[in-house]
């Protein structure tokens, strides 16, 4: 999981990191404080399947976002689905088959990467906010 280094953010690092130990699931927080898209980088470097992402929404409806380090699809799931979906995605136990990302995550609303256009202006979706940018560039 990633966290910026806001003390807002502090008890949903803690929640998470108390529901994966509960599950036994491993994990590892990065509180480097660098921008997430370098954080997902050096996850990815080194195998990190998947990314749970903490940020200002997650203040508002206990919500994050989880990445798929192959697709890099992203979905908000709420804190408290977190345990059984990487369960879902991984398998409980080691005999038990993965269950693909796409059929896993069916139920939780996608982040939308891809920014939009509408009526000549692209609207580009983080987390955080929606910006938007003239489609074209301005001569």
């Amino acid at each position: 999981q990633r966290c910026q280094s806001n003390a807002i953010f502090i008890p949903f690092v803690a929640k998470i990191e108390n529901l994966l130990t509960a599950a036994s699931i491993a994990h590892k927080t990065d509180t480097s404080g660098q921008s997430v898209g370098r954080r997902y980088a050096r996850a990815d470097e080194i195998g990190v399947p998947y990314g749970v992402t903490i940020d200002f929404q997650t203040v508002n409806d206990d919500s994050v976002t989880l990445r798929d380090r192959d697709s890099m699809a992203q979905v908000r799931v709420p804190i408290s689905a977190i345990p059984d979906l990487l369960y879902t995605l991984c398998g409980r136990h080691a005999s038990d088959q993965p269950t693909p990302w796409t059929q896993a995550t069916q139920a939780f609303p996608k982040v939308d990467e891809q920014p939009a256009i509408k009526n000549g202006t692209m609207l580009d979706h983080t987390p955080r906010a929606t910006f938007s940018r003239p489609a074209k560039p301005i001569l």
